[in-house]
């Protein structure tokens, strides 16, 4: 087994030859994957993925280098939508910045975000059908009797709460957020609205968020 180890061949599951086309898709690849956990993403993240991408390729440590940067430099530049902060957008002159990007020395080397189309696509989506009505709604007095049930249960809301609960439940909008930090209460509050839901109010629950025109809309637990 150690012979096989160490003077066997290893199987490649990637292109055994790096073309420009390659590269190009491996880029869009890479784009594709980091998006699927976050919204934005800095330089690091993407490099990351391209030394995850070029692992078992037949290259020596210097030439992985430079597979590596070429692929970040791809997906940065053909894949990534760069969101400049207010101050990189100023005219910086040539003497104040960095010989080897051309950043400003002022700026935090690595530091600006990064993100794609269709992120910014599926934003714009959700505040366009947050702007919409005629979702499903329920009375005050439906209201009131769910969180009459809900303090008989044990389940005591505070003002701020109740006002959330009044508020997401009688709107009518198609999309609505309850954000707040993690360990704050939100499955508490949704408590209520989970009885008002049945059998004909809106699907509301924690960490979830109703089908709407749309289309599904990935959610996190912590951000309900």
């Amino acid at each position: 087994m150690v012979a096989e180890t160490l003077n066997g061949h290893r199987s490649l599951s990637g292109p055994t030859k790096v073309t420009a086309e390659w590269v190009n898709t491996t880029a869009l690849s890479m784009v594709k994957r980091v998006q699927e956990s976050r919204s934005t993403w800095q330089v690091w993240h993407l490099r990351a993925e391209a030394q995850r991408r070029v692992r078992g390729l037949p290259l020596s440590p210097t030439e992985v280098e430079h597979v590596v940067d070429h692929l970040t430099t791809e997906a940065l530049t053909a894949a990534s939508v760069k969101l400049a902060a207010p101050e990189e957008s100023m005219p910086v002159p040539d003497v104040q910045r960095r010989s080897r990007d051309g950043a400003s020395v002022y700026s935090v080397a690595g530091s600006t975000r990064y993100t794609s189309a269709a992120v910014l696509q599926a934003e714009e989506n959700l505040r366009v059908t947050a702007a919409q009505g005629g979702g499903r709604s329920v009375s005050f007095a439906d209201v009131d009797i769910a969180l009459l049930e809900s303090a008989a249960n044990g389940i005591e809301l505070n003002a701020g709460q109740v006002a959330l609960v009044r508020g997401m439940a009688t709107s009518g909008a198609l999309l609505q957020l309850a954000i707040a930090p993690a360990g704050s209460g939100k499955q508490q509050q949704c408590a209520p609205l989970l009885g008002l839901g049945k059998p004909r109010g809106p699907s509301i629950g924690p960490g979830t968020l109703s089908r709407s025109r749309s289309g599904p809309a990935r959610t996190d637990p912590d951000r309900d």
